[in-house]
């Protein structure tokens, strides 16, 4: 012990049987706050079911934000998904990473009936994702597109022509029939490789228009993602507008959007007594990554 200094020195291995805490500096570093340092943003397990996610800041969208920290309560036998969304901040979820908004992944996290079962690291370090904003308008008559009766009530005749006035090409669907006949127009739309994720506030919109009385004519939008399941649409029900309108549509629920893949857009029309239903251009919007 030299009393001078006030510090034992050993002049051999040293082994240390049990815990060792140090409330001061090993050669001039904090290793308290070097392994926090060391590992932003890392999920590991606590008491029972919850679990804690270290400090660190992370951008989403051009938008940094500087995380204190936090811990969140999982459910019971289950596997969950921990992740930042721009809006939403940390976020549990079962069954996968999201496909439809910008995120960070974190953790995936499985448990058991009384407390955590394993932690797998998802963080990505070092990531470069800067997103373009991009615009895809289809015109009629649509690329990739078919036209389908669906067996009842589908007499009438489907045309493309173009509106001299608003200089713009438009499906019409028209029919004498006094109840309503109806057809699809489908279209097929393949998501480029680079695809990210959906613009937020109208990813699809489509313009529609009502030539004669707009009570004898309507018009349905359905889509199909790319695993071929049906999508819930906010908006694209029941269309029906004197003028041309444009009716802005968002996806609610889970869908699947595979990057590379192809996802299907239904227009079903319908008409009855010389009523003309039109249907203009189709556009989306989407957030795909920059290229090399």
């Amino acid at each position: 012990y030299d009393t001078a200094n006030h510090w034992f020195i050993f002049n051999d291995d040293l082994k240390v049987e049990g815990d060792l805490t140090v409330t001061g500096l090993i050669n001039g570093v904090d290793i308290t706050a070097l392994a926090e340092a060391n590992a932003p943003l890392k999920v590991s397990s606590g008491a029972g079911l919850s679990v804690h996610v270290t400090a660190g800041n992370y951008r989403i969208n051009g938008t940094i934000t500087n995380f204190t920290g936090s811990s969140a309560t999982l459910a019971a036998n289950a596997e969950s998904f921990l992740f930042f969304t721009g809006s939403g901040g940390l976020q549990v979820r079962a069954g996968a990473f999201p496909t439809n908004v910008s995120f960070i992944a974190l953790a995936k996290v499985t448990t058991n009936a009384s407390g955590v079962a394993s932690v797998t690291d998802e963080r990505v370090m070092l990531n470069d994702d800067r997103q373009t904003s991009v615009l895809s308008v289809l015109h009629p008559e649509f690329k990739d597109s078919s036209y389908v009766g669906d067996g009842t009530d589908n007499t009438g005749q489907l045309s493309v022509s173009n509106d001299n006035a608003d200089k713009k090409n438009f499906y019409a669907w028209k029919s004498t029939r006094p109840d309503f006949q109806d057809y699809d127009i489908l279209i097929r739309v393949t998501l480029p490789k680079q695809f990210a994720r959906w613009d937020a506030v109208a990813p699809l919109s489509m313009q529609y228009r009502s030539s004669g009385v707009a009570a004898d004519t309507k018009a349905d939008v359905s889509v199909f993602d790319t695993a071929g399941n049906a999508v819930t649409l906010n908006g694209g029900a029941n269309l029906s507008s004197s003028p041309w309108a444009i009716a802005g549509m968002t996806f609610s629920g889970t869908p699947v959007w595979t990057p590379g893949q192809t996802f299907l857009v239904k227009i079903h029309v319908a008409s009855r007594n010389n009523g003309e239903m039109h249907i203009g251009d189709l556009e989306l919007r989407y957030a795909e990554l920059e290229k090399e």
